[in-house]
């Protein structure tokens, strides 16, 4: 049989078939075996997808607060399809935790130009400043994304190994000298210096 499926349907679906599906076949109760299940889902997509995937993350194993690392890391198309955007974005974020779920803030959005064909991927490297004020382990994680990926879409972020940062003490500004007239008339302009 041939089946025209519907307009904009789409998805992962399993494929039955039932013999005698109306039950007009006398078969003395041995009707457990009038069904079976395709052993491979059957996928629905309106057109050939894309699925991107970050390949690696790496990071230097220590950093300081306030201060640039530098983040190397990879993309690759491993769907069927070119992308159908010709622009992604990856996403570099600073986490808490190994499993890159609490995140701390945004370090950057870094745009990639050019459809990807599958098979097909980049390599890119940023300089991301961490934020002031911080110590401890954390952790960055990059995702990607834009192009449709049909079901694909739970690879595409990686968390990297730990960063030590170390916490940077800040700045301390003090005025050392005024120099400024003893006297003044009001309504006139003085000269101060510092």
């Amino acid at each position: 049989e041939s089946f025209l499926l519907p307009p904009a349907f789409q998805g992962r679906y399993h494929l039955f078939a039932r013999a005698d599906a109306t039950s007009m076949v006398f078969e003395n109760n041995s009707e457990a075996n009038n069904a079976a299940e395709s052993p491979q889902l059957f996928d629905v997509t309106p057109k050939p997808y894309a699925d991107l995937v970050v390949n690696a993350v790496n990071v230097p194993g220590t950093g300081m607060s306030g201060q640039p690392i530098t983040v190397v890391g990879s993309v690759a198309n491993q769907g069927i399809g070119v992308t159908d955007s010709s622009l992604s974005n990856d996403v570099v974020s600073l986490a808490r935790d190994p499993e890159g779920g609490q995140i701390l803030l945004s370090l950057g959005v870094f745009d990639h130009f050019g459809a990807l064909a599958p098979g097909a991927g980049y390599e890119r490297s940023a300089e991301v400043v961490l934020p002031n004020g911080i110590s401890g382990t954390f952790y960055v994680v990059v995702v990607t994304g834009s192009p449709y990926e049909f079901i694909y879409t739970t690879n595409n972020r990686r968390v990297s190994g730990p960063v030590s940062v170390t916490f940077t003490p800040p700045p301390d500004l003090v005025v050392t000298d005024i120099a400024a007239p003893t006297q003044a008339e009001s309504g006139s302009k003085i000269n101060v210096g510092w």
